[in-house]
């Protein structure tokens, strides 16, 4: 299995990483991409805590003894290392868009987790867009293809909302899902178990302007899914 993950210090890569050692889930080689400055407009809001106490990707990969690789996700150098690899499945710990060319080198394909319910609230800012259409919230996990958040569904879960949490909790309910998920689709991908999922006609979404941020009523999308 190859983990897609950035060469710097990063909540996600580090718990994927944590994780798949914790299940014995083999990692032939974590591919760490260096840092790279998104064109995209600040949110208004802030949905996720701050952290701190992270460790370098490069130096889990030693204390793991995980081959690791610092290189542009969409390299030729790396579509060299993985047809050398052949690998069958990957994994992204963390990973801008993934061309067709490294995908084409994996013979089931690549997981991705994302937060949001598939084909409902593809793309960006799910959480937020979930909550302005009233959409339950809960994480998908997938096989990616050429498509913004679509390809094969391996696996859906709702989180449970609870009347006294935050917009900072249901953030962390739908980051906990994706590693609470990551045993049981690794198995399920391994088995070509997929569910059967309808994109036609779906929509990705972008970013969220600021001025729907600000007309977003979270407090009443907490209270009317809140148990």
């Amino acid at each position: 299995m190859i983990l897609f993950a950035y060469n710097f210090p990063h909540r996600k890569t580090q718990d994927f990483i944590f994780r798949c050692v914790y299940h014995s889930i083999k990692i032939d080689l974590i591919v760490g991409e260096n840092f790279k400055k998104l064109n995209l407009p600040k949110s208004t809001i802030r949905t996720k805590i701050k952290n701190g106490a992270l460790i370098k990707t490069s130096d889990l990969a030693a204390r793991f003894e995980i081959p690791y690789l610092n290189a542009d996700h969409n390299s030729d150098e790396l579509v060299k290392k993985l047809h050398q690899i052949k690998p069958r499945l990957g994994l992204i710990g963390g990973a801008r868009i993934i061309d067709q060319k490294i995908i084409d080198c994996f013979s089931t394909g690549i997981i991705n987790f994302h937060p949001g319910i598939l084909p409902e609230v593809r793309g960006l800012d799910s959480m937020l867009w979930a909550i302005l259409n009233g959409i339950d919230q809960g994480v998908s996990s997938h096989i990616i293809d050429r498509k913004v958040d679509a390809g094969s569904v391996i696996d859906i879960q709702k989180i449970e909302i609870n009347r006294d949490d935050t917009i900072f909790d249901i953030s962390e309910k739908l980051y906990s899902k994706q590693l609470d998920m990551i045993w049981d689709t690794y198995q399920k991908s391994l088995n070509d178990d997929f569910l059967d999922i309808n994109f036609e006609g779906t929509k990705s979404y972008s970013k969220m302007p600021a001025d729907l941020e600000q007309k977003l009523s979270i407090a009443e999308y907490i209270d009317s899914k809140g148990s």
